[in-house]
């Protein structure tokens, strides 16, 4: 089910680590790419969580079904 989006999500995570622990200068193109990886993690997280609360609806609230997707989309 998730683990497309699981294994994404740690390979990302990898690349910011080893992103965000380089020393680099800051201008418009690393705020820029720090943004983007950032929202990204975000969005992958959300995408595993708007899974989860679709293939479980008899144990997930429709008001928290409808807020992940909401916030993924």
């Amino acid at each position: 089910m998730i683990k497309m989006q699981t294994a994404l999500l740690i390979l990302t995570v990898f690349i910011a680590c080893l992103y965000f622990s380089a020393k680099r200068k800051n201008d418009i193109n690393h705020k820029l790419f720090s943004s983007m990886l950032i929202m990204g993690i975000v969005n992958l997280t959300f995408d595993i969580v708007t899974v989860y609360t679709v293939n479980h609806l008899e144990e997930v609230s429709p008001v928290v079904n409808r807020v992940c997707h909401d916030i993924f989309i």
